[in-house]
């Protein structure tokens, strides 16, 4: 049978380890969860948004991500990640949604998969055009159901 000092030892060994796994947890979080999960980026660098129906692949603070310019107003940014066996899809221009080479899932501009195999939506990343400026919130992912 254990003693009082016994288990208070326990409890502080217990909360030690609990301790050091938040310790790891954190240091080990990707970069854009310390700064600001935010990033903005030049309109007139992004080259193949110019326009309306224009898309192009970029990689930005770690992420890869498909733009779409949908409206002269918006830009769509989602993870251009296949959901079904990770192939990396486009947006087609002429069909006016994106597909994914690979096994043929195809997915409308607010990343819903609407064909094939894919069994989740593409994530959405919230994105606006401010100043000039497209500003994507990489940490906060727009949920799709």
């Amino acid at each position: 049978m254990m003693t009082t000092s016994d288990d208070s030892k326990l409890s502080r060994r217990s909360f030690f380890w609990r301790f050091c796994a938040v310790v790891f947890a954190l240091l080990v979080r990707p970069k854009a969860a310390w700064a600001g999960k935010k990033i903005a980026l030049p309109l007139d660098k992004l080259v193949g948004v110019q326009s309306v129906g224009g898309s192009m692949l970029i990689k930005a603070a770690g992420h890869e991500i498909l733009l779409v310019r949908a409206t002269e107003r918006a830009i769509v940014a989602l993870n251009p990640i296949c959901t079904h066996e990770k192939c990396t899809v486009t947006f087609d221009k002429s069909a006016g949604n994106i597909q994914c080479p690979c096994h043929h899932s195809i997915y409308s501009l607010d990343g819903i998969n609407v064909k094939g195999p894919a069994p989740r939506p593409l994530q959405v990343y919230p994105a606006e055009i401010v100043d000039n400026r497209l500003v994507i919130d990489l940490g906060e992912p727009e949920a799709k159901s």
